[in-house]
């Protein structure tokens, strides 16, 4: 007999050996995307907790107000000051149905009401002010609960700052 071609048990066996590579190569594919979306968030809440921490500290450092103002409760402190140019600002955590919850922004004016928001997902916001220097305290966390982890993730970053007219 000089057929050529594959039989059907041969056939079959192909079949199964690539289905368990196919089944092996989803389960690595879908465990690779699983960590890359863990990262990304982790990624975005530091970025989102540093670019809170960053700004607050500059205009915080330059700051022409002797006493600025500390207000509010717990992880929702709001922060009023003028800086080296006159301008009031004043920083806090918010919540609006625009932005969402747990954005952290700034008024430009106090009085105006326009805030612009800046970070997402802040938790927390504290200002202590100890002697002449101000401890900066903000939490942030993911925005969505982490894949294969089952609950968000969260940074708690500090500073000290020590405005510069202030001895």
């Amino acid at each position: 007999m000089n057929n050529k071609g594959f039989s059907l048990i041969e056939t079959l066996i192909a079949i199964a050996i690539f289905g368990i590579l196919l089944t092996a190569l989803t389960a690595f594919f879908i465990s690779q995307n699983r960590q890359y979306v863990v990262q990304s968030q982790i990624v975005e809440m530091q970025d989102n907790a540093r670019a809170a921490m960053d700004f607050t500290v500059r205009m915080l450092r330059n700051n022409d107000d002797h006493t600025p103002g500390i207000t509010g409760n717990t992880c929702s402190h709001s922060l009023k000051f003028t800086d080296v140019f006159g301008n009031e600002h004043q920083f806090r955590r918010y919540s609006s149905s625009t932005d969402g919850p747990n954005t952290f922004g700034y008024h430009k004016n106090p009085d105006t009401g326009t805030i612009d928001p800046f970070a997402m997902n802040i938790t927390c916001f504290e200002v202590l002010h100890v002697g002449n220097q101000f401890e900066i305290i903000i939490t942030a966390e993911t925005d969505r609960v982490l894949p294969g982890i089952g609950q968000k993730g969260s940074v708690t970053l500090e500073s000290t700052v020590k405005p510069r007219n202030l001895n």
